[in-house]
């Protein structure tokens, strides 16, 4: 049977979303959202549209003509980003009521322990949103779908748990988890990310662009896990727990207490010193495996800015000096 203690109540963090968010998130977006819109136009559309305008002669018919095809290229624009969101709001709602139907939602009487300490982390992060959240069996997920995720689009959010990460998990690292996905909520990311799953999703069976859809937006998704994982760090205030849920993420709980944990620090800091060097430190910014997000959280843990916010925080983990420094790898090794 489930059970665990009871959640100590945690004190009111910040909430001002720019304290977690990764300065490159909006920028990217943006950019992202830039070139998504413009894709018509490098398709040949405004090459044609010149065209058009060059091979009309009276000013007065040029003027008409440039009329036309600027309303022509803004009720194309106007009509992809409508279908879209009309396939965003039916992908992401039947996925929910799929969930919904084959889940247990979380509440007073079902899961009251972690009820009690969803309801702790929503508040320490200031969360209004209305969010659920439900525990299901992993093998009724989609592949696609982590083993904890955060979908929604209208109405109440939903928070989905594998309900093994529920068994394997101690309170501390179930708390990091839940805090990452209400990070989320927090920062607004996810009607975005819901959107991205399910235009991707929808439009994966067209040659080439479910998978342009998830590219174009990889940069934006890696640097959200980032920012929502700087939240939940702060909700959580405890580096170790953040390296177990991620550590159990990675190996699973079962082998989780096998590792040796000094040799994984060796082997998830063994980038410098090597011909692509450069390569590893312009990727590794976008690298969302559990042990590089674990490696950016150490990074944030040691900021000015995360200790003024969490001063009691408890940065003590195994092999914690391993991970502050970047070691060289033995010859030999690749």
């Amino acid at each position: 049977m489930y059970t665990v203690p009871m959640p100590a109540s945690q004190p009111k963090r910040p909430t001002r979303p720019s304290i977690y968010r990764h300065w490159l998130e909006l920028p990217v977006l943006f950019l992202t959202f830039a070139i998504l819109t413009s894709v018509p136009l490098l398709l040949g559309g405004l090459n044609a549209a010149l065209q058009a305008l060059a091979a009309t002669p009276d000013p007065n018919q040029r003027t008409i003509v440039a009329i036309f095809l600027a309303t022509l290229f803004i009720v194309f624009i106007v009509a992809g980003v409508t279908a879209a969101i009309f396939m965003t709001l039916w992908s992401a709602r039947r996925r929910l009521n799929q969930l919904r139907r084959g889940a247990v939602r979380v509440g007073p009487a079902q899961f009251p322990t972690l009820h009690a300490e969803a309801q702790a982390v929503r508040a320490t992060l200031d969360v209004t949103k209305p969010v659920e959240v439900y525990v299901i069996d992993g093998r009724w997920l989609a592949r696609s779908i982590a083993p904890i995720s955060v979908f929604g689009v209208t109405g109440a959010y939903a928070i989905v748990l594998d309900a093994s990460i529920v068994q394997e998990m101690s309170l501390g690292e179930l708390r990091f988890l839940l805090a990452v996905e209400y990070g989320h909520v927090r920062l607004s990311h996810v009607r975005i990310l819901t959107m991205i799953d399910a235009v991707s999703g929808s439009l994966g069976r067209v040659p080439f662009v479910g998978g342009f859809v998830r590219v174009l937006f990889s940069g934006w998704t890696h640097l959200a896990t980032y920012s929502a994982d700087r939240a939940g760090l702060v909700a959580s205030g405890d580096l170790a727990a953040a390296y177990d849920a991620l550590g159990k993420l990675t190996v699973s709980s079962a082998l989780w207490g096998e590792v040796n944990h000094q040799a994984l620090a060796q082997q998830a800091l063994r980038r410098r010193g090597r011909f692509f060097d450069l390569g590893n430190r312009l990727t590794a910014p976008f690298d969302t495996q559990p042990l590089g997000r674990f490696q950016r959280l150490v990074a944030f843990a040691n900021t000015p800015t995360f200790r003024s916010i969490c001063p009691n925080a408890d940065l003590n983990f195994s092999a914690a000096a391993a991970w502050q420094q970047r070691r060289n790898p033995p010859a030999g090794h690749v």
